[in-house]
């Protein structure tokens, strides 16, 4: 399975055209990067690619906010690796953690 990396939400701006939802499988974002918000990345992405699985970690209490912006799950930090392997599972085979 490849994976892209982006040191912030605006190097990815770049390529947010780019971005196949028959190639692109999910997304991992965290709320907070250096100069775009995760929330804001998803809202972004949602409108592009509207069947991307999209999960979103985050430290802070923002749960609500993600998940309007469209994520499909929150993973809260600090993370441990089963949870990141869970919920990729579910993010693949279209499920949320609700499932």
């Amino acid at each position: 399975m490849a994976q892209e990396t982006y040191s912030n939400g605006r190097s990815l701006d770049s390529t947010l055209a780019s971005f196949d939802e028959a190639r692109d499988a999910l997304l991992i974002t965290d709320q907070h990067m250096p100069e775009m918000q995760g929330a804001e990345l998803i809202r972004t992405l949602q409108r592009l690619c509207p069947s991307l699985p999209m999960i979103a970690m985050t430290g802070a209490e923002v749960e609500g906010e993600l998940l309007a912006a469209g994520a499909r799950e929150i993973l809260k930090k600090p993370l441990d690796i089963r949870q990141i392997e869970e919920a990729v599972e579910r993010g693949l085979k279209g499920k949320t953690i609700e499932d």
